[in-house]
């Protein structure tokens, strides 16, 4: 009897793996992407915890912005991977947390604030994609990415920059076919060059 259970348990936790495979491997590669050691070294971001955490969210935002664009044939499962791409992302920054010795406590509330900041960013990047605003999005980069209020001539170069390899990697996902973006069978473009 408890073989039976163990292989339901684990035929269970296989399905959903399955399920969720697509935004897992999403993930994955915008993890890999926010990695890039160029956005870090030529593109200013500064290599710390919070630095990781904004390009990891302008990457996830970069996908979840195809994933807005899929076409209505396809828009009930694209919303659906967005969907798991947050959710894993949240479970991501929750482990990243407790390995950091972050108590269970203290957990709950930094995941509910890194989320909320999460949706902020992707609403900012969304909004100055959606309307191909290269200004608005470099404004949206300065407040976020490079976290200044009152930023420096260099800060305002590299964002200016940035803004435009970001449309530039954006243009390169909208020619991507809708059932490969939705099958996680693609490369993210980098968004920081030398």
């Amino acid at each position: 009897m408890f073989s039976r259970l163990r292989n339901f348990f684990a035929f269970a936790e296989r399905s959903e793996a399955a399920m969720n495979a697509p935004a897992e491997t999403l993930y994955q590669l915008c993890l890999t992407h926010s990695r890039d050691p160029q956005l870090f070294l030529t593109g200013g971001v500064e290599d710390t915890l919070d630095g990781r955490f904004d390009s990891l969210c302008l990457s996830v935002g970069c996908v979840m912005h195809r994933l807005a664009l899929v076409s209505d044939t396809h828009q009930q499962q694209a919303k659906q991977t967005s969907q798991q791409l947050f959710d894993i992302f949240c479970s991501d920054m929750d482990l990243t947390l407790r390995e950091m010795g972050v108590g269970d406590l203290g957990v709950s509330k930094r995941v509910k604030t890194m989320s909320e900041a999460f949706i902020g960013r992707l609403t900012a990047y969304r909004e100055a994609l959606t309307q191909n605003d290269k200004t608005a999005l470099e404004d949206a980069l300065l407040r976020n990415l490079y976290r200044s209020e009152t930023p420096s001539d260099t800060q305002k170069k590299q964002a200016q920059i940035l803004a435009t390899q970001v449309l530039t990697c954006i243009g390169t996902l909208s020619k991507l076919e809708d059932g490969d973006v939705l099958c996680a069978s693609i490369e993210l473009p980098p968004i920081a060059r030398q």
